[in-house]
C-alpha cells in the first residue's frame, strides 16, 4: 500500500473498469495523488467503456447465449409483471405530449374488453379484471391495448 491504506494496483484496476468518460480525471487524479506513476497510461482495451459499448456487448451476449434475462442478478417478478413493466413503460413514454394521450386514448376505446388467460392474468395483477367505474374500464382497455399492441407503443 502507499501509506493511505490505497494501493496503486488497485487505483490501475479502477481506472481501467471505469466509465471512459471519467477515467481521464480519475487518471490525474491518482496521479497527483502519488497513487500512479506519471508515466502510468491507460491500457488501449480499458479505453472503450462506455455505457452504449457495454449494452451493444452484453445485448449481443445475451442474444447469442441467452445468458441474461432483463434481470441477470434476479428479481421477484413473475413473467405477468416482466410483461407488464416492459409494455406499460412502453405506454408510459408513448404518452408524453397532448397528441401520444390522444392516440392511447383513441386505442383504449378501439380496443374490444374480453380477454385472454395471459391478458386475464395481467388484469388481475393490475385488480382491473372486474372495473369499478368509468376510469377502471378506461385503463383496462388501455392495458389491453398495450398486451396487444395496439398503442403503437413498443
Amino acid at each position: 500500500t502507499d501509506g493511505a491504506g490505497t494501493c496503486p494496483a488497485l487505483c490501475r484496476t479502477a481506472g481501467r473498469i471505469a466509465d471512459s468518460r471519467f477515467q481521464p480525471g480519475l487518471i490525474e487524479a491518482a496521479r497527483a495523488s502519488g497513487k500512479l506513476a506519471g508515466d502510468y497510461a491507460l491500457p488501449e482495451r480499458a479505453r472503450n467503456n462506455l455505457p452504449d459499448r457495454i449494452q451493444q456487448t452484453i445485448g449481443s451476449l445475451y442474444t447469442r447465449t441467452g445468458s441474461f434475462g432483463p434481470y441477470p442478478f434476479g428479481s421477484d417478478l413473475t413473467d405477468t409483471e416482466l410483461m407488464l413493466v416492459g409494455r406499460l413503460r412502453a405506454v408510459s413514454a408513448s404518452g408524453s405530449g397532448l397528441l401520444g394521450k390522444g392516440l392511447l386514448a383513441w386505442a383504449a376505446m378501439r380496443t374490444k374488453a374480453d380477454s385472454n388467460d395471459t391478458e386475464s392474468a395481467a388484469l388481475d395483477r393490475l385488480g382491473l379484471v372486474r372495473p369499478r367505474g368509468l376510469r377502471e374500464r378506461f385503463y383496462r382497455r388501455l392495458v389491453l391495448a398495450a398486451l396487444r399492441g395496439q398503442t403503437g407503443a413498443r
